[in-house]
């Protein structure tokens, strides 16, 4: 038998960084991430974000390399926003998530500093845009990069 504990801070955000994710809305969009995840064995401890990206804390199983998962996620959310009569009423601009994500590696004993971090963000993002937060996770664990797939800025 093996055992594992794989923690992930997935952060993804909405095609051309536009503010599609409706506020009012958001809880019933993270509720069915939420079941995607529950679907590949994975456990959400924390989903979370604004207008236009998304924060996840998940463990996830180790059959599933992260780009499988967050293909799943993204794919399987894309398309009942999209597929789903009221959810094009209720996300009437949204257009799809952006092609990229960016996935960090947190050891489960750091889960409340990422729980509470995620469940800030809308306090957070009024003093930070969307696209200097993510270059600061980018630098902070020496990640390289290239301009041209971060979010525009201003967002």
């Amino acid at each position: 038998m093996s055992y594992t504990q794989l923690c992930y801070h997935i952060i993804f955000g909405t095609k051309f960084s536009e503010p599609t994710i409706n506020t009012t809305y958001k809880k019933e969009l993270y509720a069915y991430i939420w079941g995607i995840v529950k679907k590949h064995n994975g456990t959400l401890m924390r989903i979370g974000g604004i207008e236009n990206h998304v924060h996840m804390f998940c463990s996830i199983p180790p059959k599933f390399s992260i780009a499988e998962f967050v293909k799943a996620v993204k794919g399987s959310s894309s398309a009942w926003l999209q597929n789903t009569p009221e959810n094009k009423e209720k996300f009437p601009n949204f257009q799809g998530w952006a092609e990229g994500y960016c996935a960090l590696t947190y050891a489960f004993n750091d889960r409340d500093t990422i729980i509470n971090y995620i469940a800030n963000q809308e306090e957070h993002h009024k003093h930070e845009s969307w696209r200097d937060e993510f270059i600061r996770f980018l630098k902070k664990y020496h990640i390289q990069y290239d301009e041209r797939y971060l979010p525009p800025p201003g967002r």
